[in-house]
């Protein structure tokens, strides 16, 4: 019977951590009209040290450290959220469009999962493409 690798927490968190990052630097307006390029910025790096960091399951390293980071990312929003609105002014329009007066703040913890979700997909499947092109095999099974 094969045991399966252990996890590296390490790295997992240390790449959802930066979804903590990000969400704090959104808060205070820091990502005005670049926040998709860091975000995309982000998930190139973090592929390639997952992609060396860990030699199997990397589809499952980068899906889980995606998903921690998304949801990371809007429960900060949510936490800060007077502070956001304070430094994001331009945002009040579209939070008033939530449908069925539903407090901001719930929505932002509701859609985290989706993003969670989405964003595990997308830093997942980039850290199986960076792991075939870093060309670390992975050992041989024992015999």
């Amino acid at each position: 019977m094969e045991v399966p690798l252990p996890l590296n927490r390490t790295v997992v968190l240390a790449v959802g951590a930066l979804g903590v990052l990000m969400g704090v630097a959104t808060v205070f307006g820091l990502t005005r009209g670049i926040e998709a390029w860091l975000w995309l910025g982000i998930a190139l790096v973090a592929a390639v040290v997952i992609a060396w960091a860990v030699p199997r399951r990397r589809f499952l390293h980068g899906f889980l450290a995606g998903a921690l980071a998304g949801i990371a990312a809007p429960a900060v929003q949510a936490a800060m959220f007077r502070t956001y609105l304070v430094r994001n002014p331009e945002l009040s329009a579209s939070l008033n469009q939530i449908p069925g007066d539903l407090d901001p703040r719930l929505f932002f913890l509701a859609t985290a999962p989706v993003i969670g979700v989405l964003s595990g997909l997308v830093l997942g499947i980039l850290s199986w493409i960076a792991g075939r092109l870093v060309g670390r095999m992975e050992p041989p099974p024992e015999a």
